[in-house]
């Protein structure tokens, strides 16, 4: 059996952040979803290709768990039963997910991240992702209230996401 060399504390940290990006990929799951059913497809195919990149930053974190000596139970996620019925809704959920992970990490880093560099390192990769990720969306939210409820202007932002 391995040494841990992380303490219960930061593996706990670790766990959370781990359920976060579980999370993410099935919100992710539900937001494509619910757009489909109202026909928005572009943002559909959209949130079908961020599945994978948030599966993936969940792996990244057990690969750094594991380098560390630990491993962790696999977290649930809940079922998710939000209506989501126009891009804007859609966009706003996405937003808020991703902008209270950026604070989860930033928390993270100024609890342990100061004291041990390889921690920071890793941190910080997912730090520079939840930064673009909110900057992106934020310039879609953006859009979107620029085209308020012209239908022609949504369904051609919609398009944009597709591509």
């Amino acid at each position: 059996m391995k040494k841990e060399l992380l303490d219960k504390d930061c593996i706990s940290k670790f766990e959370n952040a781990c359920k976060y990006e579980l999370l993410h990929a099935q919100t992710y799951r539900h937001l494509a979803s619910q757009m489909q059913g109202v026909g928005y497809f572009g943002a559909q195919k959209f949130f079908l290709k961020e599945i994978p990149e948030e599966e993936s930053h969940f792996q990244k974190h057990i690969d750094f768990l594991n380098d560390m000596g630990v491993t962790i139970d696999i977290p649930a996620v809940p079922a998710q039963k939000q209506e989501v019925k126009t891009l804007k809704d859609a966009f706003t959920s996405a937003m808020e997910l991703e902008y209270d992970l950026l604070e989860y990490y930033r928390e993270f880093i100024q609890k342990e991240g100061l004291e041990y560099g390889d921690i920071m390192q890793h941190l910080m990769f997912f730090v520079e992702v939840q930064r673009k990720t909110v900057g992106e969306y934020g310039d879609l939210l953006a859009r979107i209230e620029l085209a308020k409820d012209d239908a022609a202007a949504l369904l051609l932002i919609d398009q944009e996401l597709g591509k």
